[in-house]
């Protein structure tokens, strides 16, 4: 079998066919599963050595020499029978990874396909003194097998310079920090920032609201509320792989917190940290995952209760020790130096109901037992705000000179108000910075629906004391967003004419090809319909001769395995 010892080049082009020759030796071994194996084959033009990923729990980036100079349309093959053909590569001087796969269909014929190698487009790149990075992907924690065949590299000229275009309305995207650690397993901290590399140098975003975890359950190194548990045995794979990557993060003692401020800082993007005020615990299956905090347990004393003495799965802000054990995790927080806290109200309503403190305060007050009235008697909401409403003053005293408050919360009046958020007297007094509000309805049993028509932004932008704040509306990417993407998106304009500072968008970091964020990105000045995005460069099929020295266009393999 003849090989390609070093890149052929043809017509400019450089074909680098033996991958494995130009790779670091000491990690290709076929007898150490975390590692690669050179696995010879022949096509119909030429013959070489393709790098294959072992199949093992904790397998090794291996690095691919490249020795060219300038920039080139960089052009891989892939080759993976039954698995799905799917790397994740990055330059030596890339922050992270970029995912790379056979174009869609083109396995469509698992007969025929399986005897070729699929040559496709990856990037387009400056690649002096570079080298390739080659890591395996996951497919729902799951290691898929993959082999890069080769590499063709296409001299081009540099590209032009981007000409940004004005932002009016600059966007908030959220990331609520938990899904994002199981989406593959991590070999270094900088495996958490691929999402957000996949974000252009010029868009609307300004601002990262980043999720800490869920009530005191943290994914950063704290030493109020408890890191991460490393328990996922009854969920889906994604769960485990994320138990996984924060028993690696502790281990490693990397901290996602500091790592998420300065990469936010290096974008010149403002970083606000929020906290899902009420997540705590919750019952079978989840009581085994993220959702278990070591305070909620340790205190049934200050859980909350319905009026009908039914106890609720949340901790009630109505007691003192409830409140600083939160205040301390919040001054833990603003030790980081983000730009500012979030607290989120949407997420885990109600704060306090009818515990025995609560119902003694308001007989004392009013002379009645509130339990005996609506859920929205007037003086029941107003007593319930009159506890939760000195909270937020002490979480705004917790904050370093500088550092903004803000809040998400329900999207109109009535769902403040009932649930014990007097957003009023906060935007009057001062309290708070930033004014999310968030368009979503409350189901029967307080589950919160997607619904950007109970969104009442005319509310919220009439409040005395207004002017002092930024208010900056809340949709997510779900129900209307991929139903009637254009009533969507005008539901967004109508707030940014109508005043808003600012817009956001719930949990829309890139995902895929990123058309979800370029679907959000649209605070313009222009309004210029989105592009659909440009079709990536066409690939070709390379047909497989022989693997391993045995011949595969006939006589197939798949025949015995």
């Amino acid at each position: 079998m003849r090989t390609i010892s070093r890149p052929r080049r043809s017509r400019g082009n450089i074909l680098i066919s033996d991958v494995a020759k130009m790779a670091n030796k000491r990690l290709v071994n076929p007898d150490d599963p975390n590692l690669w194996r050179a696995v010879p084959y022949t096509t119909e033009g030429f013959a070489g050595v393709m790098l294959g990923c072992g199949t093992g729990p904790k397998p090794a980036p291996i690095a691919v020499r490249l020795n060219v100079k300038g920039w080139y349309r960089v052009w891989v093959a892939l080759f993976s029978f039954c698995h799905g053909d799917s790397l994740r590569l990055r330059l030596s001087g890339d922050l992270c990874s970029r995912p790379v796969s056979s174009p869609a269909g083109a396995r469509s014929d698992l007969y025929t396909e399986s005897v070729a190698l699929h040559e496709t487009w990856w990037r387009d790149a400056e690649l002096t003194g570079q080298t390739l990075i080659v890591e395996p992907s996951f497919s729902a924690g799951a290691l898929r097998g993959c082999a890069l065949a080769f590499l063709r590299l296409e001299p081009i000229r540099s590209p032009k310079p981007v000409k940004p275009r004005k932002v009016r309305h600059p966007l908030v995207v959220t990331n609520d920090g938990h899904g994002i650690f199981g989406e593959r397993p991590h070999c270094r901290p900088e495996d958490l920032l691929e999402p957000f590399e996949m974000i252009p140098e010029h868009t609307c975003m300004r601002m990262l609201l980043w999720g800490l975890g869920t009530g005191d359950m943290c994914n950063y190194p704290t030493s109020v509320g408890n890191f991460y548990p490393t328990q996922g045995r009854f969920l889906a794979a994604n769960y485990r792989t994320l138990y996984g990557n924060m028993a690696l993060w502790r281990k490693n003692g990397w901290d996602s917190l500091k790592l998420m401020r300065d990469y936010t800082r290096r974008r010149k993007w403002e970083f606000q940290t929020y906290l899902r005020m009420e997540a705590f615990d919750a019952p079978f299956p989840f009581d085994k995952t993220s959702l278990h905090s070591n305070f909620f347990h340790r205190h049934p004393e200050f859980h909350c209760f319905d009026s009908r003495g039914q106890r609720v799965m949340r901790l009630s802000y109505a007691y003192p020790e409830v409140q600083a054990h939160m205040l301390a995790l919040i001054k833990e927080i603003a030790g980081y130096k983000p730009d500012g806290v979030c607290l989120c109200f949407i997420r885990g309503v109600p704060l306090v109901l009818y515990e025995k403190i609560m119902v003694a305060g308001f007989k004392k007050r009013y002379s009645l037992d509130p339990r005996d009235l609506p859920e929205t008697d007037a003086r029941w909401m107003a007593f319930q705000a009159s506890v939760l409403t000195p909270f937020i003053k002490k979480a705004k005293a917790c904050l370093n000179r500088g550092q903004r408050l803000s809040v998400i919360v329900p999207g109109n009046e009535l769902d403040c108000r009932r649930w014990g958020l007097d957003v009023a007297t906060w935007v009057q007094a001062g309290i708070i910075d930033d004014l999310l509000p968030t368009g979503q309805v409350f189901s029967e049993n307080d589950v919160h629906r997607d619904d950007p028509k109970s969104l009442d932004f005319d509310y919220f932008n009439r409040l005395e004391g207004r002017k002092n704040i930024r208010l900056i509306p809340l949709l997510y990417p779900w129900d209307l967003f991929s139903s009637d993407y254009k009533a969507w998106r005008d539901y967004v304009y109508s707030y940014l004419d109508r005043g808003a500072d600012m817009y956001a968008a719930w949990d829309s970091t890139p995902d895929g090809d990123g058309s979800n964020f370029a679907k959000v990105d649209v605070g313009y000045a222009d309004r210029v319909e989105i592009k659909p995005p440009t079709p990536a460069p066409g690939g070709r099929r390379v047909k497989l001769t022989t693997l391993e020295g045995f011949r595969c266009d006939r006589y197939h393999y798949y025949e015995v395995v």
